[in-house]
């Protein structure tokens, strides 16, 4: 159940952020300030999803480096979830790009086993 959770939540960011009638969207900036609660809460939730397959499905210890990481980003959404600050959001922004580049770059040269 919870190996499905991470696709439901990645679902309704994408549908949080992208309404079915996208036509009828007249400013994206003005429907982000409407859904940004939403967007952030959802966002968060994907991150306490993700600790709870790492913890549960892949048997990752409670006390780990990667749950430093992933409370960060918890809390920073949390913080987008209730700001009202465009800065604030252009920094989440800016952490998600670099987080996923150096992820990536760091997953492919150095891959970790999935098995403790």
């Amino acid at each position: 159940m919870i190996v499905l959770a991470a696709p439901f939540v990645l679902y309704s960011l994408a549908s949080a952020l992208v309404p079915g009638d996208h036509d009828a969207v007249e400013s994206w900036r003005d429907h982000f300030y409407r859904v940004r609660t939403r967007f952030f809460v959802l966002y968060a939730c994907f991150w306490v999803v993700v600790g709870l397959a790492n913890l549960f499905v892949l048997g990752q210890p409670f006390l780990n480096v990667l749950r430093l990481f992933q409370m960060t980003f918890i809390v920073l959404y949390g913080i987008g979830a209730v700001s009202k600050r465009p800065s604030f959001h252009a920094f989440l922004v800016a952490v998600n790009v670099v987080t996923i580049v150096f992820s990536v770059a760091f997953l492919f040269l150095d891959p970790a086993p999935l098995t403790p």
